[in-house]
Parts: structure tokens; C-alpha cells; sequence
């Protein structure tokens, strides 16, 4: 976005902008440095249909990036895709390849035969997605593909809007052995946040974050601040008020391999919680349903929207904005204050009032903890109070963390637990429509219909079940039966 668009937008005035470079276009139709300020502020009002129109002008601007890939293959723009090859292209930074990456899902759901032409560094982590994509670095010349696309371009193909942002979070997922590995080098000590402070280096997009910054967490009782920067160094920083604080490192060989945050990505699942101005660790926590608290100065990225505090992008995030350019102190108090009583519950300390809640640890079977986990997801998903969402969010955090604890992982799992989100999302569409038709009193056909969904469906996800504990040899199996056989 250009300087104008930036001070127009940052003193709010996101329509004023619009109206700019409406004029600039009428005056000049189709100039396209125009064209990608407007983007900009469409997509960060939230129009994001429109604002993914004018998002195609970025091969044309001023200074735009080469393509990395020129074909004459017909470039797709939401054409049926069944039984199709459709060759899709990375572009940008390693940040939009996760978030984008969510619409290969779509296309396979399209009936598409996917194939990702994008960095090698990535296969590891991409090919965990839910799907069957197929990930290449250079093409065979004799190939034939019916479309292609700029990875960035696909959410114009499927007309995303707000309300239609495909978000089947977790979409990625941690390798079960790099989990062990980094499990045992984090411990079970504390409240375990993984922090990232910086972005790319090599450009300025002012979201470095003054180590001082975290003392208000690291001052927190029970907190452990662990670095998930790939260069791993045990960083102290002084307290405002005296004293210091450590950062951990988790050792030289964190993200030192070839493939890009398959470590990161295993870590997140001993982490409480993740906080970072860095996206591209946000967009991975995102990605695999973590906990993240993502910092944001004064006028983001179009991504992150304006004002909201959750996005849309990634249900398990919380944004926080700077109120005054620049400033990260209060951004940083506002976190402290917002895991407080988390940090309080989980570290089993109590303050002067008694503890009006209790935790309980009751044996269940191993396709019950998948199963309540998904609920709680589609709730997050679902739900936006925010007293509600904090308890939701809570309730998630222990569950995945059992969940890791415990070893539970794999493709296998990852299918079962896709299937099975996939039956509670439903019964939960199923619920709103009957309660909508008893508000109605009407029990009609359509009623009766949908009550046979119920137990029909509730078989299935028993099935589902019943798969999960027997795939981990669950001591606890649960059993259905019924006199009269559905």
C-alpha cells in the first residue's frame, strides 16, 4: 500500500482512501500501482471479494516481483475443475504459502488433481495437509495441466468473502517424532509460551520487538519464554523495574535441517501458548489449531484486518493491536494481563480468594478425547463471546496437550479426526436447524427429517470412535447397542 493509503487508513479513514484511488483509476482506468493500493485497503476493510479482484494488478506494479512461473497454460478463475490437472504456483513469503495452502484442500474437494510447484524447503511440512496434493520444485516437461494459478490467486477463483474464509483448522500437523524429540527438550515445567520477536531481516515492516517488551510475561509466576526464532540463542534482557529475565533457546538444532518449521511446527504441541510479531510462526500456529497471540503495529498487514481482535483466517488466534504507533509496551501489558489467570490456573497457584473451580482427571477412551477435541474446535469456530471463547479456548489447550503428551498422532489419526470434526460439524448444523424449526413449532417432515440425521449420523461418529481407540489399542472401548437395530 502506498504512503497515502498508509495515512489514510492509519487515522482511519479507510473509505476516504478508496475514494482516492477510485478517482486515480477513473482518471487513469486500469493503472495498476492504483489498482494495488486499492487492494490493499478492500482487503484490510474486509471486502475481500473485490479486494482479491484488484490483488491481480501485483504483477504489474511498480517494482513487482518476477512471476516464478510463465506459462501459457489457461489460468483458472473458478472453471469446473472435476477430473481436471490444475498446476498451482507458490509466490511470496513462506508465511502466504501456509495460509494459502489451505486452498489446495479446496481444490481437491473440487475434484481437482493437484500439484504445488514451491520451495523444496516445504514439502516436509506441506505434505501433512489432509489431502492428496502432490508437491514438485521443478516440472517435467512432458506434463499437461488443464489450468494453472498463482497460489494467491485461488481465494478470487473460490470468491471468498469474510463469512466463506475456509478455515478446517488444524489444516497442518506435526510430525509424532519430532513432537517426542522437542517434547522431552521443552519439559512439563511452567506455562510454556514460545515467543518470535522479528520478521525477515532483510526487509523493514517495523514488527521488531525490544527484548524488554516480554518482562511483563516473563514476570508472570510460572512463566517460561521459550525462543522458536530458527537462530536458537539463550537471550537475558533486564526487567524495567531491575532484575532479568531469560529467553530460552532450544538449541543450535532447531530448524537447522533442510526443511523449514517441521521443528517449530513439532514444538508448538509442548507450548501453552505462542506470542509473535513474527507471521510467518503465526501463520504456522494457526495452521495446526495452537494457541497464539499475534502482535500487530499500528496499521497491519491487509490480512489481519482493522480493529477486530480474532481472525477469521485462523479461529485459535487473538490479534493485539498498537494503539499508538510504535508502541509495544502496551501491547505487551495487555498480554500479560489477558494469560494471567491462565498461567495462574495451570501453574497451580492460587490467589487470595479461594478457587471457585476444580479440574478433574477422569479415565476416557482415546476416540472420546479426538471426539471432544473437534467439538471444541467447531465451538471455537462458532462461538464469539468472549467469555465463553476464553473457556472454550482453555478447555482446547489441555485437551491438545494430553493429546501430545500422550503421543497420539500420525496420518491415520489425522484422516479419523478429519472424518470425525466432519460428523459433529454436522450434528451441529443438524441442532440449529431443529431448534429453528421447535421455535417455529414446526414438526413437519423436514423435522422428523433431520431427527433421523441425529442418530444416523451419531452411529457414524460412534464407528469413528470406536476406529481411533482401536488404531492406539485404548484400554476404554466404547460400546453402542440398541433393541431395535437403525
Amino acid at each position: 500500500m502506498s504512503g497515502l493509503g498508509l495515512a489514510l487508513t492509519e487515522a482511519g479513514k479507510i473509505d476516504e482512501a478508496l475514494i482516492y484511488f477510485d478517482e486515480a483509476l477513473n482518471h487513469r482506468p486500469g493503472y495498476p500501482d492504483a489498482r494495488i493500493n486499492r487492494a490493499g485497503a478492500l482487503l484490510l476493510k474486509g471486502s475481500l471479494k473485490e479486494g482479491f479482484e484488484d490483488f491481480e494488478s501485483r504483477w504489474d506494479r511498480s517494482n513487482a516481483p518476477p512471476k516464478i512461473l510463465i506459462s501459457d497454460l489457461p489460468s483458472w478463475e473458478g472453471q469446473k475443475l472435476a477430473g481436471q490437472a490444475i498446476l498451482v504456483w507458490d509466490e511470496q513469503g513462506l508465511g502466504d504459502l501456509i495460509q494459502f495452502s489451505r486452498y489446495l484442500l479446496c481444490l481437491v474437494d473440487a475434484g481437482a488433481d493437484v500439484t504445488l510447484l514451491c520451495r523444496k524447503n516445504m514439502h516436509q511440512l506441506l505434505r501433512t495437509l489432509p489431502k492428496s496434493v502432490r508437491f514438485v520444485e521443478a516440472l517435467d516437461s512432458n506434463e499437461s495441466f488443464a489450468f494453472q494459478s498463482a497460489l494467491m490467486s485461488l481465494p478470487r477463483g473460490f470468491q471468498t468473502r469474510l463469512e466463506t474464509v475456509p478455515a478446517p483448522i488444524p489444516y497442518l500437523r506435526p510430525e509424532p517424532s519430532l513432537v517426542a524429540k522437542w517434547a522431552g527438550r521443552i519439559g512439563t515445567g511452567g506455562f510454556r509460551i514460545g515467543v518470535g520477536w522479528q520478521g525477515n531481516k532483510l526487509i523493514n515492516l517495523q514488527r521488531s520487538i525490544p527484548f524488554p517488551c516480554f518482562a511483563p510475561l516473563a514476570a508472570i509466576e510460572g512463566v517460561r519464554l521459550i525462543s522458536l526464532m530458527k537462530d536458537q540463542a539463550a537471550i537475558e534482557a533486564e526487567m524495567p523495574a531491575g532484575g532479568r529475565f531469560t529467553i530460552e533457546s532450544l538449541g543450535n538444532d532447531f530448524d537447522a535441517g533442510p526443511d523449514s518449521f517441521v521443528d517449530c511446527a513439532a514444538a508448538m504441541e509442548s507450548l501453552d501458548l505462542v506470542v509473535t510479531s513474527d507471521t510467518a510462526i503465526a501463520h504456522l500456529a494457526g495452521a495446526l489449531g495452537r494457541p497464539v497471540f499475534l502482535t500487530l503495529k499500528r496499521v497491519p498487514d491487509w490480512r489481519w484486518l482493522m480493529l477486530r481482535e480474532d481472525c477469521p483466517w485462523y479461529p485459535s488466534m487473538r490479534l493485539f493491536r498498537q494503539a499508538e504507533k510504535g508502541d509495544w509496551e502496551s501491547v505487551f501489558m495487555r498480554i500479560a494481563s489477558s494469560i494471567a489467570a491462565d498461567v495462574t490456573e495451570k501453574a497451580g497457584q492460587f490467589t487470595s480468594a479461594p478457587r471457585a473451580m476444580m479440574e478433574l482427571a477422569i479415565p476416557a477412551a482415546v476416540g472420546e478425547l479426538i471426539d471432544k477435541i473437534t467439538i471444541l474446535e467447531i465451538k471455537e469456530s462458532h462461538i464469539g463471546e468472549a467469555a465463553k471463547l476464553e473457556n472454550i479456548r482453555r478447555e482446547l489447550t489441555l485437551l491438545r496437550t494430553l493429546k501430545s503428551e500422550c503421543g497420539l498422532g500420525g496420518a491415520r489419526l489425522a484422516e479419523l479426526q478429519a472424518e470425525l470434526k466432519s460428523m459433529n460439524g454436522m450434528l451441529w448444523n443438524i441442532e440449529n436447524a431443529l431448534r429453528g424449526h421447535e421455535a417455529g413449532e414446526d414438526f413437519g417432515a423436514a423435522f422428523v427429517s433431520l431427527a433421523r440425521q441425529v442418530y444416523k449420523t451419531n452411529d457414524r461418529r460412534a464407528a469413528l470412535k470406536k476406529k481411533i481407540n482401536l488404531l492406539f489399542s485404548s484400554v476404554i472401548i466404547e460400546e453402542r447397542s440398541y433393541s431395535i437395530a437403525s
